[in-house]
């Protein structure tokens, strides 16, 4: 389990790295470079724990599945007036009551790449599964 915990920060911390390069465009060399050296150093001390066990990826695509879902569901919005014709008769500076969440996409991505995340572990799961049968005979 800790291999694959390894393995999880690993991920998170080469996505945040790619996050920073894409935003400071001055630094997006080093952030790059650190990202590489961060991932590469966390898998290479993974490599040093015991072998991850099917029971370990199937807890993990559900963690996957249920952390994504809540986090699509739970992210804040940013509800902002959208460009209506105010009603007739109002005061001048009314927003109309037609806000829009511009975080829609978003949640879908997170939602869709959580649930995509959590059939790869699944499916790898499955195959060592598969593997300690066939190794059994």
């Amino acid at each position: 389990m800790r291999r694959l915990s390894l393995y999880a920060v690993a991920v998170i911390v080469g996505g945040f790295a790619a996050l920073l390069a894409w935003v400071v465009k001055d630094a997006r060399f080093a952030f790059i470079l650190l990202g590489l050296v961060l991932v590469a150093g966390l898998a290479w001390a993974a490599r040093r724990f015991p072998e991850v066990r099917r029971v370990h990826l199937l807890g993990a695509a559900a963690a996957t599945f249920l952390g994504a879902l809540a986090l699509a569901i739970l992210l804040p919005s940013t509800r902002v007036p959208c460009d209506c014709p105010p009603p007739p008769g109002t005061i001048a500076g009314f927003a109309c009551n037609c806000q829009m969440d511009h975080h829609v996409h978003l949640r879908f991505a997170i939602a869709v790449a959580g649930a995509f995340g959590a059939w790869l572990l699944f499916v790898a799961g499955n195959r060592r599964a598969e593997r300690a049968v066939l190794n059994a005979h």
